[in-house]
Parts: structure tokens; C-alpha cells; sequence
């Protein structure tokens, strides 16, 4: 019984160890939707392009100390019929145990799969299983968009025979914390060195702080409050397929968890999904300019019209993960907000500014391997939600009771091909970036800069429409609901009474 338990473990943890070598990650639930629903080949060419000879000699070291004891355990191990039947029992008591208080079974049982975690071979028993529920969701979700959108007829008005759209979806930055938007310290330097290329809308907010809900809503027609149902309404992947256009889906974000699995049923809506983040929990590196490389491949794809959305880990808690040690510039440094008052928040502080500098990086990244293709097109980037970092108030993170603009204030911004700005009124879509939007509204937005025609696109809702009708922006939902206007307007009071506060200390 040892020498096979310790068979099926040595296999299991050498499949683990063999996965960190290949590609410096932890193994996962995520990593059986690359492994079971790529086709093999794919599969295949994908593990001897990582493949490396040391990897072979590696694994014959991390096996040798087990077969060694092993097979001194069976040279010298003796058991009596007494200590068998103690073993017995003391086994058979650690089995029973979570079953004896059934008040507390669940919270016992969710104990053990803790425990066992990173233990094999139950954890990746444990891995396939969660997989397996998991996945269940996802394609229960997508059969319902599916559902919910048959019969439906989109059009498009531009008769451009190949044109290419990206979308590029950041995560938890603040607009704010940006040069690009006048922040202090230089966080987006690569984004303004193609400034006059771009159209930097300043007045976008987020309704929701949380990447699930936001995205529900925003890649929809559903309102903010009703997200859960967003699944029911038509989404911008099926919008685009019934359009002519292939969908691709590329994400650096984790892909099947409790949080993920209605994400991870929109990338399985599109004709060809990348899933590059196969860690088991969030707080590992997992750069984003993994992405790059997909996102080349998806513009070479010879279909005449494309939708590529691109999903960013971007500046997600722990900053630390988000960006390689050569982007730490401003470490050690005196942060501009005197909220960072103490070695803590000082540190934080600053791995947000470096997260958001690498961001700067990848974005630019992809706008130059789009430009590079000279598509008809455009590329899109906005976030799913900011994040107050110690700028308003003295808090790090998201909390919809106590909200700041840190939370809902996000960068969006447009680079236009020039084949496709030829055919648009530049002059016109140049009055737009000044205009009070929000990310619920984006889907109305989106028909008008591709020119599709769809019965739920409203033309006074779309930011890029000479028809937007300006309405009352809502930030949170349920009982947490602020109008966002009152919520700017008190926080720029603090912020104008703290820097007014800061000058007379320095005048003193």
C-alpha cells in the first residue's frame, strides 16, 4: 500500500514540478481546461516549445530521495499485530472524524481540502473535481447566452471587406495614478510618447468596484444592478459572430475559480480562446506581457474580420505580482500622498505606481504590434474598475460602503488605425473625450464606432454618438448606490483642503 500511494504521489508531484520548470507557475484547476480542451496536437507543439533537456535529469533527482527511502522502509520495516491494529484505529479516527460533528461537517470538510491543497495526490484530485464543478457552471452559462440570443439578426453599415477591432480589458487601475492623466510621477511615460495618436477619455467611471459584476454589465446590455442576469441578454462576443466577425479571446487572468466562471464563459463564446494564467491563487506572478504573443498570432489569423479581446491582470492586488524587477522605479521613494505615512502603505503605494508603469509598457505593447499590422481598425483600453490607494483615504483596495473616485475613476482611451480614422469623423469623435460616461453604457458606444445596427443600442447612451444625451452617473448598487458627481465633489473638497493644509505647513 505505501509503494503505491507512493507511486500515484510521486507521479502527481512530478507532474507539478515538471509544470513550475516549463513555465514558473503553480498547477491548478486551470491547467486541465488547457490540458483537456486543446486539441492534442496543439497541445503537444505547446509542451516541446517550453521543453527543456535539464528538465529530464531534474526529474530523476526529485524522484531518487523518495525510491531511496522507499526501499530502505521496505528493507527495515517490521510490524507487529499490535501495531497494526494501532495504526488501524488511528487511521480509521483521522477518516471519521470530520463526519462526527454534522453541525460542522461543511466547515470540516472545507478544512481538509485547505490542508490538502498542495498535498498530493489529493490535491490534484481535488483540482480535477473543482474543475469538473466548474466547468458545469460555465457551460450552463454558456447555453443560456447562447439561448438567449437565437434568432436575432445583427447588421453592420461599414462594408469594409476585413477590418480588425481589439479590445483591451486592464484590471483595478486608478486614471488618477496615471501621467498620461496628470499624475506627478511618470507611470505612463510610453502612453504619452503617443499622445497626439490617441483619444484619452477623462470622465469614464466604472459603476461597480469588482471585476465580475463590472464586466457582467459593462459586456452587455444589462444594468449594473441586475448583473447576475447578465447571461440572459446579448454580449459583445455574440454580438460580433452574428455581425461576420471571428472572436478571439485572450486572458492573462485566472480562469476557472468561484470568482472567473462567468468570464471564463464568455472566452468560451468565441471561436478562439487563450488562457495563459493557470495559477492557483491570485497573489503569483503572472506577467501580462504574456499576452503579446497570442495577440500577434490572432492579428495574423487570415479571417477578413476580427474582434480580439485582450484581458490584463493589469495592476491587480498584490501590486508586487504585476510587474518584473526592472519596472521597481519607485522603490524607496517619498510617495506624493501623505497618507502613505508609514513604511507599509509607503511600500504599497509605490508597488501601485510600478504595476502602473509596467501596465503602460504592455499596452503600448500591443498598440504597436496592432499598428505594425496596419489593420482597418481600432484598439480600445479601458479598466473594470479603479482602486483607492491611499490617495482619498487612509484604505487600500475596493469597499462599496465606504467609496472614493479611486474606486470608479478608470482610464479609457482610443488608438484608430489610420486606414479606419480616414473613413470617421475625427474631428467630431475629438469632442467626445470630455464627455460623463460610465461603463454600463458601454455597449451602446461600441455599435456606434463599428457601425452596427441592433434593436437594444441606443444612440443617446453611446459616448461616441452626435445623439448622447448626458444623464446622472450612479456608482455601487443596492444599498451602497452614490450618485458619482456628489461623491467627485466631496472628494475633491478633501483633496483641495489637504493640499491647502500641506502648503501652509510648508510656508510655516
Amino acid at each position: 500500500m505505501f509503494g503505491v500511494l507512493g507511486i500515484v504521489m510521486g507521479v502527481c508531484a512530478l507532474m507539478k514540478v515538471g509544470y513550475f520548470l516549463m513555465f514558473q507557475q503553480e498547477m491548478s484547476q486551470s491547467v486541465f481546461v488547457s490540458i483537456l480542451e486543446s486539441p492534442p496536437e496543439e497541445s503537444k507543439e505547446f509542451m516541446q516549445q517550453f521543453f527543456r533537456w535539464w528538465m529530464v535529469p531534474t526529474g530523476i533527482a526529485f524522484c531518487a530521495p523518495a525510491w531511496w527511502a522507499y526501499r530502505r522502509s521496505v528493507r527495515t520495516q517490521t510490524l507487529t499485530n499490535k501495531s497494526r491494529s494501532i495504526y488501524v484505529v488511528l487511521a480509521f479516527a483521522l477518516l471519521v472524524d470530520p463526519f462526527l460533528s454534522k453541525d460542522h461537517l461543511l466547515e470540516k470538510l472545507d478544512n481538509l481540502a485547505s490542508n490538502f491543497a498542495t498535498t498530493e495526490p489529493w490535491a490534484t484530485a481535488q483540482n480535477f473535481f473543482e474543475y469538473q464543478k466548474n466547468l458545469r457552471e460555465v457551460n450552463n452559462l454558456h447555453a443560456n447566452m447562447e439561448k438567449a440570443t437565437q434568432g436575432i439578426t445583427i447588421t453592420s453599415s461599414d462594408t469594409t471587406p476585413e477590418q480588425t477591432y481589439v479590445l483591451v480589458l486592464g484590471e483595478s487601475t486608478n486614471r488618477q495614478r496615471l501621467s498620461l492623466y496628470g499624475y506627478s510621477r511618470k507611470t505612463s511615460p510610453r502612453l504619452e510618447e503617443i499622445r497626439n495618436e490617441l483619444l484619452v477619455y477623462d470622465n469614464v467611471v466604472a459603476n461597480i468596484p469588482y471585476t465580475i459584476e463590472s464586466l457582467s454589465s459593462t459586456l452587455t446590455f444589462t444594468e449594473p444592478e441586475n448583473f447576475q442576469q447578465a447571461y440572459h441578454d446579448m454580449n459583445l462576443v455574440t454580438l460580433m459572430e452574428k455581425a461576420g466577425f471571428k472572436t478571439f479571446w485572450i486572458t492573462n487572468q485566472q480562469t476557472l475559480t468561484q470568482r472567473n466562471t462567468m468570464l471564463t464563459a464568455f472566452a468560451k463564446l468565441t471561436n478562439d480562446s487563450k488562457f495563459l494564467n493557470n495559477n492557483r491563487r491570485q497573489n503569483t506572478s503572472s506577467y501580462d506581457e504574456v499576452v503579446v504573443e497570442p495577440f500577434k498570432q490572432a492579428l495574423a489569423d487570415t479571417a477578413p474580420r476580427k474582434l480580439i479581446v485582450v484581458h490584463l491582470l493589469g495592476t491587480h492586488f498584490a501590486y508586487k505580482y504585476r510587474y518584473p524587477p526592472q519596472f521597481s522605479v519607485f522603490d524607496n521613494q517619498t510617495p506624493p500622498s501623505p497618507l502613505a505615512s508609514d513604511e507599509q502603505r509607503r511600500e504599497l503605494y509605490n508597488q501601485f505606481d510600478n504595476a502602473v508603469l509596467y501596465n503602460d509598457h504592455v499596452v503600448r505593447e500591443l498598440i504597436d504590434a496592432y499598428r505594425a499590422k496596419n489593420h482597418y481598425g481600432f484598439l480600445l483600453y479601458f479598466v473594470d474598475h479603479g482602486e483607492e490607494v491611499f490617495d482619498v483615504r487612509d484604505f487600500n483596495g475596493r469597499d462599496m460602503s465606504k467609496p472614493t473616485i479611486g474606486m470608479y475613476e478608470v482610464p479609457f482611451m482610443l488608438w484608430p488605425s489610420p486606414s479606419w480614422a480616414a473613413k470617421q469623423d475625427m474631428l467630431a469623435l475629438a469632442q467626445t473625450v470630455h464627455r460623463p460616461s460610465s461603463l454600463s453604457m458601454f455597449m451602446h458606444g461600441w455599435c456606434t464606432l463599428i457601425s452596427i445596427q441592433f434593436h437594444e443600442c441606443k444612440k443617446q447612451n453611446s459616448l461616441f454618438s452626435a445623439d448622447f444625451v448626458a444623464q446622472p452617473r450612479t456608482v455601487g448598487i443596492y444599498k451602497e448606490k452614490h450618485l458619482y458627481e456628489e461623491l467627485a465633489k466631496r472628494d475633491q473638497k478633501i483633496l483641495s483642503e489637504r493640499q491647502n493644509t500641506q502648503l501652509s505647513d510648508n510656508h510655516h
